[in-house]
């Protein structure tokens, strides 16, 4: 009786190991990576919907026929054309963008610093932007020094500025938009004005606003600049490495530098030393 019960007790514990491991393979099965078919879709639908901030020049914002266009809309619409497929674009809201991008109403977000956002996918930066200090063109500053004690105006909320640029000003000036700073700038009512390169050279070069930028770059108080990256869903890789293959090619031939050329001027550099990178791993 006991040789059975101690075989019955073994057999038991075999059935109980079996059941155990095909559970648990049973549960890897189920929690496997789903097959990556984000280009595939994309490809087969025939059209790439962008997500874009249209209140953003000279990345994306709307003319006087309210049509959106900008850098960004050059760039993307290069890209979708060598990729065979028709462009989509859809304002987005800040704060609902990480559900949109999510519930798939858009496919990628373009013109946005977006690194604070999670749970997504990014490209290498596309386009660096470093921050600048502007001045009329008959202002006799030519460093930071020669600011002092004199009025400095930014866009709020501006932290990093607040942080490295307080040395010798008498007063930083904080206004909803750059806009509104420049405007101020060009009448005389602030002598600088601390700004994004990007909207720096469109202003000054594409719409030949009297303005100049400093040469001098803060050692060891740089401020913050921002990295222009694309955003994707997280495990869209496929559809994100195609995109950013495309745009390694519009940098290499040249295309690029045209399209940066008529929005920020010549000389603006865009992708290098960043040509090679690739796609990180979720």
């Amino acid at each position: 009786m006991g040789d059975i019960l101690k075989n019955f007790s073994l057999l038991l514990i075999c059935v109980l190991i079996v059941a155990g491991s095909a559970f648990g393979g049973g549960r890897r099965n189920r929690t496997a990576a789903p097959v990556d078919n984000s280009l595939r879709k994309i490809m087969g639908r025939g059209t790439l919907v962008i997500g874009i901030d249209d209140k953003s020049p000279p990345m994306g914002f709307r003319n006087e026929a309210n049509e959106i266009q900008g850098l960004v809309v050059d760039l993307a619409g290069e890209a979708a054309r060598r990729m065979g497929l028709e462009l989509v674009f859809l304002p987005i809201d800040i704060s609902t963008v990480e559900l949109e991008l999510g519930a798939g109403i858009i496919d990628c977000i373009w013109n946005s610093s977006a690194w604070h956002w999670r749970n997504m996918l990014f490209s290498p930066p596309y386009l660096l932007e470093e921050q600048v200090v502007v001045v009329r063109d008959e202002s006799p500053a030519v460093s930071f020094s020669d600011l002092a004690d004199r009025y400095v105006g930014t866009q709020a909320p501006a932290s990093s500025v607040e942080a490295h640029f307080t040395f010798g000003i008498r007063e930083l000036i904080f206004y909803r938009d750059f806009h509104a700073a420049l405007l101020d700038l060009e009448v005389g009512g602030i002598d600088a004005v601390i700004i994004g390169s990007v909207a720096a050279n469109y202003h000054i070069n594409r719409l030949n606003r009297p303005f100049r930028i400093l040469n001098e770059v803060m050692e060891g108080q740089a401020m913050d600049g921002q990295e222009y990256r694309i955003a994707f869903r997280q495990g869209d890789k496929a559809l994100a490495e195609k995109v950013w293959e495309i745009l390694q090619e519009i940098a290499m031939d040249g295309t690029a530098a045209g399209i940066i050329a008529q929005w920020l001027g010549e000389g603006f550099s865009v992708f290098q030393p960043l040509i090679q990178s690739g796609i990180p791993s979720p």
